[in-house]
């Protein structure tokens, strides 16, 4: 062995040794959040089935190794070039911040899940886009989030201590040889994963029916990882349009349209765009007295809290009597896990997300949902109790239909006396200052289309000063597994503030002489969190729940009986507005009219991936596995899954053909913006404020 190879092979053992070290060693601290995982969110009385179990404590280990071995990597590349003692204390410093990181991404991960009910994904970049002050002091007012930055620290500086302290023990030059020949080999089978196929990936996270057992495979980094790279697919102006369709296996939009019944299977894209469109129902006494009509979208206003109202734990003050005779969908999921993703499918049809807060907010997209209403005369107008700024808002909306945007500034020129929070107005303050809205619009004989968005049932929860709290009784949710004991009460209390205060306002419409020309509805943005756990399998058809109520003068519902026991989700709120308001005008197929028959069999998709119907569930598009219901509507267990398969294989391609062509959509009139001399067809929105 010649002398340079001797010296190649005496630098690089150690160097091997050490990466070994710290992948085992990170690895090993990743593995052990992981069983803190399942031991936490499965509870005491989970039955989980143990091979699931042991797959998902494989598959996961697995992963682990994949990021022990990356960031081993830099570490035995720094000792092998840079030997000696500043070498050394860069591998230490190195090992140090790669530890920290690591664990304090496996910490966030696990909040993040109990929050969101979902590993990390691309939501928990708003912390950087939303006001972040606010976001740290809801953080800072319900969790301890001092002592895991810390414990990250020590465990980072214990993993390098660990991985530096042994001293490579005497071997002969040809062991030490082999060795580093090995060593390198073992590093890159970790990080691929397996010797044949693909890679390891996202793809490799579902072993298991349950929920809880799929979110535990990805660590803390890979699930950061995952969501970054799903962020930057969601960019609107990247990429070919067509991919999400490829993805789902389609050739072209033509296909996915033909596949839904919507054009030909040799249709242009501009047959397909025209395509997306309808006409919503004849309706004259709309065309002859067009109502006011106020969309409500309510902060957490999840559906599985309002099965437990009763007289001893009061959820909803004033607005239970309107419940009562109102219509609810109670069958009803969100689009979206977030407020600014569920706006953004509301108001502008978008699975795409973040999308109005970058460049994209100014493209004026043509399937917006309040075009239809200011092409029929409408006066269009958002508000919110906060900054109007927030996510782009103001700059945004204006570009998607609305003439006007109104924030805290406008709610305290009406309300003077209205307190300031954290997220602005209470809700309260920005319902009076809505009535007083209505009733101006209706002195000038204008139709006014208001959709608002409300924010005290958000954290850090906590009524205005002077509300009186009704009777809370606790043991009225005795038998569910509930979720941060420290926030449950003011979070009902939060919650049935806000119900307070929408029945408030639909009382405060009746006495102004409004309610018989003022269709009101009111959904969610999304489940109520923290409240309850939804971690087992069982969980999936409550996750997403949420209510969708409206108040409809007799004149303008017709006579029609819906069908309340129907899924549906956000994206059928505004066809079902469409129809009650509006006469034979250009809408967007984005939903159904839940007020008619159904067109096709009823289903809700949630998250853009979970589709819900009678039949059973399929957790996610992009990924096998189907769970049937029974005859109650409960999912069966394992051994009678086989039952629905085959007739849930219908909706699955449906829905990931209409997922497709909303993505085509957004991003065509994206990409054709964006490019020189070209613009999005659709008209624009009028000046904001």
């Amino acid at each position: 062995m010649t002398a340079a190879l001797r010296a190649l092979v005496t630098r690089a053992y150690p160097s091997c040794r050490l990466a070994l070290r710290a992948a085992l060693l990170q690895a090993l601290v990743l593995f052990a959040f992981r069983v803190a995982f399942l031991v936490r969110y499965a509870g005491p009385g989970a039955h989980l089935p143990l091979a699931d179990v042991a797959r998902a404590l494989l598959m996961g280990a697995r992963f682990d190794l994949k990021v022990g071995a990356v960031l081993a990597l830099p570490a035995a590349v720094i000792l092998a070039a840079w030997p000696g003692r500043w070498g050394g204390r860069a591998v230490a410093a190195w090992l140090g911040l790669a530890g920290f990181c690591a664990a304090l991404a496996a910490m966030v991960n696990d909040g993040f899940f109990g929050f969101y009910h979902t590993p990390i994904d691309p939501i928990v970049f708003g912390l950087f886009e939303d006001d972040t002050g606010a976001v740290f002091q809801s953080l800072w007012a319900e969790h301890r989030i001092l002592l895991g930055p810390l414990s990250a620290l020590a465990l980072g500086v214990a993993q390098a201590y660990l991985a530096l302290r042994p001293r490579p023990r005497a071997r002969s030059l040809a062991v030490q040889a082999a060795w580093a020949v090995l060593l390198p080999c073992l590093c890159l089978l970790a990080i691929r994963g397996r010797l044949g196929g693909f890679p390891l990936s996202a793809l490799d996270f579902s072993v298991s029916t349950e929920t809880l057992l799929n979110a535990a495979v990805p660590d803390g980094p890979m699930a950061l990882l995952t969501a970054f790279s799903e962020r930057r697919l969601a960019q609107p102006m990247n990429g070919d349009p067509r991919a999400a369709l490829r993805r789902a296996g389609f050739s072209g939009p033509a296909q996915a349209a033909a596949l839904l019944g919507l054009a030909p299977a040799g249709a242009s894209d501009d047959e397909v765009a025209a395509a997306l469109f309808t006409r919503s129902r004849e309706n004259p006494v709309a065309a002859a007295h067009p109502p006011h009509v106020v969309l409500v979208v309510m902060e957490s206003w999840g559906a599985d809290a309002l099965r437990y109202h009763s007289e001893r734990l009061d959820l909803l003050g004033r607005l239970a009597p309107h419940l009562a005779r109102g219509i609810v969908f109670r069958r009803f999921t969100s689009s979206q896990n977030g407020t600014d993703p569920s706006l953004e499918s509301l108001l502008v049809n978008s699975p795409v997300t973040p999308l109005l807060s970058g460049a994209a907010g100014r493209v004026p997209f043509e399937q917006a949902a309040a075009r239809p209403f200011q092409a029929a005369g409408y006066h269009t107008a958002f508000a919110l109790g906060w900054s109007g700024s927030w996510r782009g808002f103001s700059r945004a909306f204006p570009s998607q239909g609305f003439d006007e945007v109104d924030d805290v500034a406008d709610v305290l020129s009406v309300v003077p006396d209205a307190p300031v929070g954290t997220w602005g107005v209470p809700d309260a303050a920005l319902f009076r200052w809505a009535a007083d809205r209505i009733a101006r619009a209706d002195a000038k004989g204008e139709p006014l289309l208001l959709v608002m968005m409300t924010s005290t049932n958000h954290s850090p929860y906590g009524v205005p000063k002077g509300y009186a709290v009704r009777p809370q009784d606790l043991s009225a949710l005795q038998g569910r597994e509930l979720g941060d004991a420290r926030v449950i009460r003011p979070q009902l209390e939060t919650y049935q503030y806000a119900c307070d205060a929408l029945g408030g306002f639909l009382d405060d419409l009746a006495a102004r002489g409004l309610s018989s020309r003022t269709v009101v509805a009111a959904t969610g943005d999304h489940n109520t969190r923290e409240l309850f756990q939804y971690t087992r399998t069982r969980d999936l058809p409550w996750r997403d729940r949420v209510p969708f109520f409206l108040e409809v003068p007799p004149a303008y519902l017709a006579g029609r009986t819906p069908d309340l026991d129907r899924w549906a989700s956000h994206r059928d709120i505004f066809p079902t507005l469409a129809g009650l308001a509006l006469s034979g005008a250009r809408v967007y197929r984005s939903g159904e009219d839940l007020l008619s028959p159904p067109s096709r069999a009823p289903r809700a998709l949630a998250r853009y991936q979970t589709v819900l119907t009678d039949l059973g569930i399929i957790p996610s598009l992009g990924a096998p596995g189907e769970l049937c219901a029974g005859p109650d509507g409960a999912l069966l267990e394992d051994a009678a899954q086989a039952s629905c398969k085959e007739e849930l294989e219908p909706f699955r391609r449906e829905e990931a053909a209409y997922l497709g062509l909303l993505d085509w959509n957004i991003r065509r009139q994206a990409v054709r913006r964006a490019r020189p001399g070209t613009s999005a067809p659709g008209t624009p929105g009028g000046p904001g404020r």
